[in-house]
């Protein structure tokens, strides 16, 4: 809500400092909670993050994506996830487009997933329609993902040869 204020104090108070490399910042929205006013300062709240990290990933749905035009600012690559169906590949397209439109020099990495394949639809034809060649394919995991939940380990170290975890 005040991304003005983020410095060393807060960044060490308010991130979940996992390992040495890595930490977390993260806010869940209750349910009939309205997400806007956290959204509204997010773009301001990256820079002092990269100021501070050597990486910073967000994670974002493609909803904010469309609805924020500054958000594209602020990162030097997106990697846009797309599953094989009609609709995400037509959100897809459609996002790059936006954000080309605005940021032309942007790195886009798509990465099909293919966790929901209801049409089917080959990488050649998504590359087509996207216009940006497939960098990745994320394969289904159902099994291996519940044994790792189980487990409760992140997929990549309960399986780390499996072939999503590569």
């Amino acid at each position: 809500l005040a991304p003005e204020r983020i410095d060393d104090t807060f960044i060490n108070a308010t991130m979940d400092h996992v390992n040495d490399r890595l930490s977390l910042f993260s806010h869940q929205v209750g349910a009939g909670q309205d997400a806007a006013p956290y959204e509204g300062g997010l773009s301001r709240l990256i820079a002092p993050l990269r100021s501070q990290f050597d990486a910073v990933v967000t994670d974002l749905p493609r909803s904010l994506m469309f609805q924020r035009n500054d958000l594209a600012d602020q990162f030097d690559v997106l990697v846009l996830v797309i599953p094989a169906g009609f609709a995400g590949v037509n959100a897809a397209s459609r996002l790059i487009k936006r954000v080309t439109a605005q940021n032309p020099d942007l790195r886009i990495l798509p990465v099909l997933s293919d966790l929901r394949r209801d049409a089917a639809l080959s990488p050649k034809d998504i590359r087509t329609t996207i216009g940006h060649d497939i960098v990745a394919t994320l394969p289904r995991c159902d099994a291996q993902m519940t044994r790792a939940q189980r487990a409760a380990r992140p997929l990549v170290e309960h399986q780390p040869r499996s072939p999503y975890t590569k």
